[in-house]
């Protein structure tokens, strides 16, 4: 399986199962799963009203690019980066992307 193919599995299956592992109490909120499989981006949103206000709330996001996994935001009390990891995802084929490349040479995970 193309490479790509299977990291979008995957992510799609660690958003299916954050979701369901969390759900939500307020019926006015709900989470709301941004996918575009051309570009290879899949973003996760809170949204909704609670008590007269107005939530919207990214948790992650997260794009593939040259068959590395870039989480451009990660907003969870969970880190996603780990999420994946425990679904079988290399720390070298994760780009921790809301830190600086000087920042990212100094983790476990890939610089780029």
């Amino acid at each position: 399986m193309d490479k790509a193919i299977n990291f979008a599995t995957i992510i799609n299956e660690t958003i299916h199962n954050y979701v369901k592992e969390r759900p939500i109490t307020d019926q006015d909120v709900s989470y709301k799963l941004i996918a575009d499989a051309a570009e290879q981006q899949f973003q996760l949103v809170l949204m909704g009203w609670s008590n007269n206000t107005r939530i919207y709330h990214v948790l992650f996001h997260v794009e593939i690019i040259n068959d590395k996994i870039w989480i451009q935001e990660d907003n969870t009390e969970e880190s996603l980066a780990l999420m994946l990891v425990e679904r079988g995802v290399s720390k070298k084929d994760i780009v921790l992307g809301y830190f600086s490349e000087y920042h990212r040479q100094h983790t476990e995970y890939a610089v780029a």
